[in-house]
């Protein structure tokens, strides 16, 4: 066996066992070729002595001290023999090498196998994330069956200068969410340390938002309103969730994905806002 770098080549090959990862497909032919050409990334595979690959993974710098590691993939008939650890320990020594202190990667939180696996290689959970999604349309603000009142002026989300970046990473540094996020930010499914810096980029781009009790950080991607940071209180959550619900109405989005560390009344804010909740869990391995 041979790990290398994945080849335009190993494409078609991959494609046939990753057909059927999951109930819809996979979506690794879809990233493949950015993964591959990524100048901050190794996408790897192991191949047999045919050239065949029979495993694959990515690792990629998200900061010059952090790597995130995700696509980890074994052929059907070549499970449970050590290869997704091994590839684990090589993608490891990549992010080392480029100056890496930790890597992080993401397990859905009900996968036991992967869970197992990536124990075995190291790594340690650090935190249960929450994605909470919700379609936009009929009795977006109000929907049947989930409560509510109509939003008032104060509950709608503003936009937020760049003063209140420093406020807000402060109020959120030392506060339960940022506490139980273990001070990290997620990019959709990349996760890596939260910056004072991060929140007054976001700021100037008009991403960062005053919301009720505290700030949220959203953005359209495609039909998609994205929120990625969220800071609020027990008080507040539902009332978060619901103006979350109003802005993505208002830039006419199709859904809703909210990103936040599990945490019991933040969950319940917003299934009670309309919310299907899904969570998985970041596991972490110091090089």
């Amino acid at each position: 066996m041979e790990i290398r770098p994945a080849r335009k080549s190993d494409l078609e090959s991959v494609q046939l066992w990753t057909a059927d990862t999951f109930s819809w497909g996979d979506y690794i032919d879809s990233v493949f070729e950015r993964w591959r050409l990524d100048p901050l990334g190794n996408l790897l595979v192991m191949a047999d002595e045919n050239d065949e690959p029979l495993a694959l993974c990515n690792v990629a710098m998200v900061s010059p001290t952090e790597a995130w590691l995700q696509g980890a993939r074994v052929h059907p008939d070549h499970r449970r023999r050590g290869l997704a650890t091994e590839m684990t320990g090589h993608a490891c020594q990549w992010a080392k090498g480029w100056g890496a202190q930790v890597v992080r990667l993401m397990v859905e939180e009900g996968n036991d196998p992967a869970h197992e696996q990536v124990q075995s290689a190291g790594f340690r959970s650090v935190g249960t994330w929450t994605v909470a999604r919700r379609q936009v349309g009929d009795g977006s603000v109000i929907p049947a069956g989930n409560g509510g009142r109509p939003i008032l002026g104060g509950d709608r989300l503003v936009l937020a200068s760049s003063a209140e970046a420093q406020p807000a990473f402060v109020a959120w540094s030392s506060d339960e969410i940022g506490r139980t996020a273990r001070g990290l930010v997620p990019n959709r499914w990349i996760f890596r340390r939260l910056l004072l810096d991060d929140l007054e980029k976001e700021a100037r781009k008009q991403r960062l938002w005053v919301a009720p009790g505290g700030w949220v950080i959203a953005r359209p991607v495609g039909d998609t309103l994205i929120a990625n940071w969220i800071h609020t209180s027990s008080d507040h959550a539902y009332d978060v969730a619901r103006s979350l619900n109003l802005l993505a109405d208002e830039l006419h989005m199709e859904r809703i994905e909210s990103f936040f560390p599990s945490i019991g009344w933040l969950n319940q804010g917003f299934r009670r806002a309309g919310s299907v909740i899904r969570q998985d869990v970041v596991y972490a391995r110091s090089l």
